[in-house]
């Protein structure tokens, strides 16, 4: 393993690391114990993420999917540009089923000849 050298965004402090992929870390281990994990109170966080997903169940974008081959349910609380698909083994093999929006459901007139 190379050891790679990074300078800290905060402290301006230069440090080392084991390499590996994906997104160089901006701060210093001890800048991130010292400073950044006390950015937020923990009631104050908790009020946030609870003040979030509040929103997001009284969403207006909220809706409902069911499939009809095994009524497995689906809720998204963001607009879909396309309807979302069931892929469940267990009842329909390989193939994969377009979900139906459960609120704008058709219903089905049957025609007595």
């Amino acid at each position: 393993m190379v050891k790679e050298k990074l300078q800290c965004q905060l402290c301006n402090k230069n440090w080392s690391r084991m390499r590996s992929r994906g997104r160089k870390p901006r701060f210093c281990v001890s800048c991130i114990e010292n400073n950044l994990l006390n950015i937020m109170p923990d009631q104050e966080l908790k009020d946030t993420v609870d003040n979030t997903v509040n929103e997001k169940l009284n969403s207006k974008n909220k809706r409902h999917w069911i499939c009809p081959r095994c009524s497995l349910e689906l809720i998204t609380y963001v607009n879909l540009s396309q309807s979302p698909v069931c892929n469940n083994p267990s009842s329909h093999t390989s193939t994969s089923v377009e979900m139906i929006d459960y609120n704008r459901k058709e219903e089905k007139v049957i025609i007595y000849a």
